[in-house]
This record gives structure tokens, sequence and C-alpha cells, in this order.
């Protein structure tokens, strides 16, 4: 049985505004959806994006700055400005800090950011006290760089001594706020035991309720992303085999906004036995590529640094239609997938000993759509494998993505009411789109053989057959309904003839 997950969400993080995360809740799910193919990869970017630092959210200025928060030592949250997503200056001081004799006195371990409706933001973040209690706070700002804490908690377990973390916020369609986090399953501290949680505010996350368990397995640190076509996918940590700590990132894909399908391989994997990843975000940085940035601990080091891996080929994953007609002029088609690339997009199909055919008049809706049309006219019959480049040369093909293929024959008898004795005949069209061979018999309402019209090889086109209204022997038949069987090609009809007297 596939592990599936639940989640309700409405608003999320773009590059172009200032908007952020989200996340999930389980539930088992049997689907099945082109959706559960290959899906992107992220490739590893050289250099680190920022030293010493875990990342935790990005927030997309008005001036097409990107600000990255991130945490420090477990001390301290910090931030960071970017215009490219590749180079990052941190900002001068500190966001958010310890204290002594407050709830965060010992440690912050995560944070996440949401706009407020009238100005300025709300930061929740997971903190714990000089008493070992676990508690997921907040703190308010009307810049992003200065915070003031709020007091009094906003999440925590029924036992304060029971870990929560990992903390993520999104708005709902209905307008609510919705945190998902982590927290122990056994009201202790150990990753393996760390369910995803949620709960939810109606006040833009100044007071929460409604706590309940979405995913019970162990869940490692995560982000969730919006597709343009509406469908959700979370990015998660896993354990690759034999592995204790998270060391590679996976996905699962919304069927709905509380119904995810866990998706096939692995994202992104880190080297074997150099490391464990503690965070991750992801974010669309252009109109079709994502980035993922994650704080990895070295082995033998507990200090992350932050990382970068990006989507680079494109990734086409269905067609639409699946199957044409070699005997029309042209087909047009929906190439669904994700990371088709602005500019010029070129959609070729081929197959083994024939030549490449190009499609014309190729569009691109949006990121994960392409529309052309293909010249099937006497294409070879079977399958044809779609090859998408895009503008940047990056390419990605499709296996059999396209079945070529010839349409049914086609009967058609002109004067099927007529007198033999007076010279009349039926004629009768036989009509095939593909060569082979075909039989035209004749028989009684009754099953009783009248005659063979014709049993031979015929050739795509059109076979004419006429029956003057005899038998086999060459009598005049009686009057009465007879019973045409033609057969071929894709072909099996059964039509009516009337000879009258």
């Amino acid at each position: 049985m596939r592990k599936s997950w639940k989640l309700e969400v409405g608003s999320w993080k773009f590059a172009e505004k200032k908007i952020r995360f989200y996340f999930l809740s389980s539930i088992f799910h049997l689907l099945t959806s082109n959706f559960l193919l290959a899906i992107p990869n992220f490739t590893a970017e050289s250099g680190v994006r920022l030293s010493s630092a875990a990342p935790q959210d990005i927030v997309a200025l008005d001036n097409a700055v990107l600000r990255m928060y991130f945490i420090r030592e477990n001390l301290k949250v910090f931030s960071a400005t970017s215009t490219d997503g590749l180079t990052w200056s941190e900002e001068t001081g500190f966001r958010l800090s310890t204290e002594t004799a407050k709830l965060d006195a010992s440690s912050i371990t995560s944070c996440a950011v949401l706009p407020l409706s009238t100005t300025g933001y709300r930061m929740l973040y997971s903190a714990q006290s000089s008493t070992g209690g676990f508690h997921i706070l907040s703190a308010t700002s009307t810049d992003g760089l200065d915070w003031t804490k709020e007091s009094g908690v906003r999440i925590e377990a029924s036992s304060a001594t029971t870990f929560v973390g990992g903390v993520r916020i999104a708005t709902t369609t209905s307008g609510l706020w919705r945190a998902y986090y982590l927290q122990d399953s056994s009201g202790g501290n150990d990753p393996a035991d760390y369910a995803l949680m949620t709960a939810t505010s109606a006040d833009q996350g100044a007071a929460w309720s409604g706590s309940a368990v979405i995913a019970a397995a162990r869940f490692g640190p995560f982000d969730l992303i919006k597709l343009t076509n509406g469908r959700l996918r979370i990015y998660h940590g896993t354990l690759a085999s034999g592995a204790t700590v998270e060391t590679q990132i996976q996905s699962q894909m919304g069927f709905s906004d509380t119904s995810f399908d866990q998706e096939t391989g692995v994202r992104f994997s880190t080297a074997t036995n150099a490391g464990k990843i503690v965070s991750l975000v992801v974010y669309k940085f252009s109109d079709y590529r994502w980035r993922l940035y994650y704080g990895f601990e070295a082995l033998g080091s507990t200090i992350p640094k932050t990382l970068s891996a990006l989507t680079l080929p494109p990734d086409p994953r269905g067609m639409s239609p699946a199957v044409a007609y070699r005997s029309d002029a042209a087909t047009s088609f929906t190439l669904s997938g994700e990371m088709f690339s602005t500019g010029t997009v070129i959609v070729s199909f081929s197959k083994s000993g024939q030549s490449s055919v190009l499609a014309t008049g190729v569009a691109r809706p949006d990121d994960m759509t392409i529309t052309g049309t293909l010249a099937t006219l006497g294409m070879v019959l079977g399958g044809w494998d779609a090859t998408v480049i895009n503008s940047d040369g990056q390419s990605a093909t499709l296996s059999g993505a396209l079945s070529i293929d010839f349409r049914e024959g086609i009967v058609t008898i002109t004067d099927n009411l007529f007198k033999p004795l007076e010279g009349g005949k039926a004629k009768i069209d036989v009509t095939v789109f593909n060569d082979g061979d075909a039989s035209v018999n004749l028989f009684t309402i009754n099953g009783g053989f009248i005659k063979q019209l014709f049993d031979g090889p015929v050739n795509t086109g059109t076979t004419t057959i006429y029956w003057p209204g005899d038998t086999e022997k060459g009598h005049t038949v009686a009057a009465g309904l007879y019973v045409l069987h033609a057969k071929g090609p894709k072909l099996k009809k059964v039509e009516k003839i009337i000879v009258i007297k």
C-alpha cells in the first residue's frame, strides 16, 4: 500500500510576490495518475550559499530581491538577501535571538514567516527553554528585519518536554492560517518518532487550535510547493537504505489539497556517509525552474551550511491524445509535464529506424504545458518517443508518448434495397486504412450461407464490390432480408440488404 498524505493549503510562495510555505497530513489513499511517473530531480550546484546556516524560509520582497531567513548555531535567526538566488549577502545583525529566562532560552530550531493582511509579518518559531520545554512561539515585524517577540505560547504538546519543531505555515483558501510542525509521538525527543502535526488559526497566527496528527510515521525536514496547475508537491528528507539520518529527499504529489501519494524515486541525494540534511527550502526562482536550498551537516560536524541544487532538464510525462492516425493529415497535441521553458521550445518525435518528425506551431502556455501540431500522414505504425528541447538546450524524452495507429474500416452500401429481376444490384464499398486480407460474405437472416463476395488481399483505400442478388451457384435469391458480414484490417461490420421482387 502506498503511503499518502493530506493537506489543506491555499496561498503559496512565488518568486514574484512576498508569499511562502506549506504542509501536509496523512491518510492512506490509492489512486493512479501520470503524476506518479518520473518527476524532476535536482542537480547539485557548486559552492556554498551560506556558511554556518540552516535555511528556513524565503520571502520575495517588492523590489525583486529575495530574503532568506536562516538559523545559526540554534541560537539566532539571521537573514540574507539575493537577486539571483546564488549569491547571498547577510544583512546586518540578527532577526531573533534566544534570551535568558525566556521560553526560548536554550535554542531556536526552526522558523517560518507569512505576511499579515495589513502590513508587516508574523513569524512562528520553535524553541526550547532552559528547563527542556519545547514550544512554538511567535514574533512580529513591520519590515521583516526588526522583530518583536509576542508573549505566550502559540503551540505546544500536552507535555512541554515533548519535542515540537520544524514549523511551517500557510494560508488556506478559507482564509485560515495553518501551521505544520513536527512533534515527537512518544512524548520525548527522538527523530525516529517525529510525526507531522497541524493546527489552525483564525486570527493570522495569534491563537492556534485543533492540533492533529497528519503523518504518524518518521517524518524528516520538509517543504511544499504549489505547481502552476494547482497541484501540490511536498519534499521531505528520508533515510537511504541502511542510513540512520536523512541523506536524501523524496516527494509526494497532491491529488487535491488534502491528499498526497508518494512519487517514485529520489529527488536529490547526498553522498553516502557524508553527513545529513537538517532543513530544506524549495523555491521557484524563475518562470520554470526550482531551486532547492538545504542545510547540510557534514559527518562529524554539528554546524550546517546552506547548499543548493537546481532542476535542469524539462520533464515531459504525458501526451494527449495518446493515439493518432496515419491517415490524418495532422494531429494537434498537448504535452504535460514540468519545467518547460520560455522562448523557443522544440518538440520532435522519433522511432527506431525512422526519420524524426518535428512538430510545428509549438506553443508553451505555461511551464507545465506544451501544444503543437504533428504531421501524422503516412507515419509508420507503432510507438513514437517525444523529445522536448528547452530554449537553453536542456532536453528530455518521453518514451512511447504517441502511438500511430490506423482507423477502423468502413462499409458503405449503396442501393441496399433493390430488385435483381429488374437489373438492380447493391454497391458495396469496403474502406480499410491498412493493407491486409478482407472477406465479404452474405447470409440469410437465419444464418444460412448465400455467397462469398470477396476473399483476398486489399490495399489501403476502398474496394468496391457489387452484388446482383444471386447465390453462390448463380441463382437469384428470394425476396427478403439478407445480412452482409465484412471483415478486414480493423474491420468487422454487419450490414443489411433487402431484396424485393
